[in-house]
């Protein structure tokens, strides 16, 4: 994440009143969410199929159960040939709701390729906020760059949408930066 986040975060607890002395400075946030990052994915990384599995189940939270930045699980796919997983949060959610509702509905993916050992992809979901502002949907950590990939990780969202928001997420598409337009994702 971005400067821009720790301002948010920093103006979100001066608006609490927390005295200037006890909030982090950016940089302490930066290195608090990287140390968060490093913990959460170096459970992942011990490249066993049990492990995967035994990951999912130490850190499954149901929806409803979830506090507003509790990590959920949407959905996952391991198999011989692929590696996806898809994350996020009853606050990420959230913005694709709001954004529906605006009439917005834009979604944005971004793939960076040096996030994670073992070559694997880390690609943002986003969307836009009406200040034309980039507002995160969901994470996919995956091992394929492919339409595959994206197709299962977008409709995966849209039925996870559906079940716990009851939202019929329909969206324009900026498909790495390209705009495609679509009436809905199948």
């Amino acid at each position: 994440m971005d400067a821009k986040s720790n301002f948010r975060i920093k103006e979100k607890l001066e608006n609490q009143g927390y005295a200037e002395e006890i909030i982090p400075t950016g940089k302490q946030l930066s290195n608090r969410r990287t140390y968060l990052t490093q913990s959460l994915l170096g459970e992942l990384a011990k490249n066993t199929k049990g492990g995967f599995f035994q990951w999912l189940n130490n850190h499954e939270v149901k929806f409803e159960n979830a506090k507003s930045h509790d990590l959920i699980i949407i959905s996952h796919q391991l198999t011989k040939d692929n590696f996806i997983l898809i994350v996020s949060s009853q606050s990420l959610l959230n913005n694709a709701a709001t954004e529906s509702i605006n009439g917005e509905g834009f979604l944005a993916l971004d793939t960076t390729h040096k996030l994670i050992s073992c070559q694997f992809k880390f690609t943002t979901i986003t969307t836009a906020t009406i200040n034309q502002e980039m507002a995160d949907i969901a994470y996919v950590i995956h091992s394929n760059e492919d339409s595959t990939t994206f197709t299962f990780a977008l409709s995966e969202l849209k039925r996870f949408l559906k079940d716990t928001l009851e939202l019929e997420w329909v969206i324009n598409v900026f498909l790495f930066f390209l705009f495609i337009h679509f009436s809905s994702i199948q």
